[in-house]
């Protein structure tokens, strides 16, 4: 995926589950890179 231009972003369910504002952070953080 990474070879075709894709970001790929590993979360685990503790992630998502007991951190999510940390998560969605990361998302975040992600997307915004990728756009600049």
């Amino acid at each position: 995926m990474v070879a075709a231009g894709w970001t790929v972003l590993r979360f685990t369910w503790s992630d998502v589950h007991d951190r999510p504002g940390e998560t969605v952070a990361r998302i975040r953080r992600a997307v915004h890179d990728r756009a600049a």
